[in-house]
């Protein structure tokens, strides 16, 4: 079997990725790809004038992109907490050696994952640098996987990957080659395989060979397992999950259907059109309309006018258009209606969103877990001893207090119905107080800051 073999599982996701890819690209991505996702009207052809015109007046809605900047920044809405070694913290900085540190590595994970619901890391030790780095590959690129069959205790086996590396000649070419990075256990120890197609890209070369083999060590010891970590949506293993916003993207691309058809319409209908009839004078050229322009003819009979659109045949369109944003809002993208209807109190509020929290929650707790497996796997490379912690922000639900909610505490406490520490927990939760405050730091804070009244009476001479 030749290494470009692809998991049937790929093979059956790949075009849905692609989908959402093209979604989250936005209006350029999903016009050039023409008819995917914008039928050709019956008559035409996709070449034509008159289709080309018809999808460049369609307008694409950004649900998906505004839905992942949206989920990306209440998660990231406070800072990650992370709790590693001191030599694992040295490298944050710079966790991939291009210069991306933990924090933006984290929301690539996030993204590539709301987006395709996959995601692959590789850890890797620089002999150079003497330092463990990330690698990571987005779900179109890891294209081969193989779990052992060992019932209860699967272990990652293979995993195959397709890299675009370059292969210019000089330093103003840009020619590239395919190259597959092959990880496996051969008789229990981890190997690495490159291999390279054998042509520039640029002749359609196809054909690989085998470059490399290599056995990587660290300090000196070979591995006995493959550090590839996959990040899915409410598990990190190597079996395929439905991209989350998935239902969103099919949606969204209805909605652009929908618009292709009401802008064409409108484009027809929107423009009044004149006529004129039993006026000779008029049969052999075109006819000048407008300011400045006299219309006569020699026949009593003769008609002229404006037809212009009154019936209600693009209302429809626009209705579902409507509803395609409504459903749209439900499945995900809250940035496409206000956070809080009129009327809607804040309960309501967080139980019409709880929904869609609890989906991201989910997703976030399960990369905590992939992230301190990887800090695992590289604190035990660099010789290091402790556990890693890692939590990313799961309060989605913005629930600021306002000044009658802090009364209405302020109250309770002193009325003996709350305690000063339920009273701290309650404005901390209501963003009141800075959420890496302890109570004891604000009752100490309190203490140092509050006037002593009597060293006050006695400096004014009381």
């Amino acid at each position: 079997m030749p290494v470009t073999d692809t998991h049937p599982d790929y093979d059956i996701w790949k075009a849905r990725w692609e989908r959402c890819r093209d979604a989250v690209a936005g209006s350029d991505d999903i016009k050039d790809a023409g008819s995917t996702y914008l039928p050709v009207p019956n008559g035409l052809e996709e070449t034509d004038a008159r289709y080309v015109a018809y999808k460049t007046r369609a307008k694409w809605f950004p649900a998906i992109a505004r839905t992942i900047e949206g989920l990306e920044g209440e998660v990231f809405r406070n800072d990650p907490s992370i709790e590693v070694a001191p030599k694992i913290e040295e490298t944050l900085n710079n966790v991939t050696l291009t210069g991306m540190s933990q924090e933006q590595y984290m929301r690539l994970v996030l993204k590539e994952r709301l987006t395709t619901g996959r995601f692959g890391e590789l850890i890797e030790f620089s002999d150079d640098l003497a330092r463990t780095f990330s690698v990571g590959y987005c779900a179109e690129n890891i294209i081969n996987w193989r779990m052992s069959s060992d019932i209860g205790n699967q272990e990652l086996q293979l995993v195959v990957m397709q890299e675009v590396v370059d292969n210019s000649d000089d330093i103003f070419s840009h020619d590239t080659i395919i190259r597959y990075r092959v990880l496996l256990l051969v008789d229990g120890v981890y190997t690495v395989e490159i291999h390279e197609t054998i042509t520039s890209t640029k002749t359609n070369g196809a054909t690989t060979q085998l470059i490399e083999t290599k056995q990587p060590t660290v300090r000196g010891k070979k591995l006995d397992f493959i550090p590839f970590i996959f990040y899915g949506v409410s598990e990190n293993t190597a079996d395929i999950e439905k991209p989350p916003l998935l239902d969103l993207v099919d949606l969204n691309i209805a909605d652009w259907r929908n618009s292709a058809d009401l802008e064409h319409g409108r484009h027809f209908c929107g423009l009044p059109m004149h006529y004129l009839f039993g006026a000779p004078e008029y049969e052999d050229g075109p006819i000048a309309v407008g300011a400045g322009e006299v219309l006569f003819s020699v026949n009593a009979d003769a008609k002229a006018g404006i037809v212009e659109f009154t019936g209600q045949g693009l209302g429809a369109l626009e209705k579902a258009r409507d509803e395609n944003r409504q459903e749209m809002a439900l499945l995900g993208a809250k940035l496409l209606e206000e956070s809080k209807k009129v009327g809607e109190t804040s309960a309501a509020l967080a139980r019409r969103q709880s929904g869609k929290a609890s989906v991201l929650q989910s997703m976030v707790e399960v990369q905590d877990q992939g992230h301190e497996r990887s800090f695992e796997i590289k604190a035990e490379w660099e010789g290091v001893q402790g556990d890693a912690r890692v939590s990313l922000n799961k309060d989605y639900v913005v629930t600021k207090l306002d000044a009658q909610e802090i009364t209405a505490l302020m109250a309770a406490w002193q009325g003996g119905g709350m305690s000063r520490a339920s009273l701290f927990w309650n404005l901390q939760q209501g963003e009141r107080l800075p959420p890496d405050t302890t109570f004891d730091d604000e009752t100490a804070a309190i203490a140092e800051e509050t006037p002593d009244f009597d060293d006050i009476g006695e400096a004014a001479g009381g």
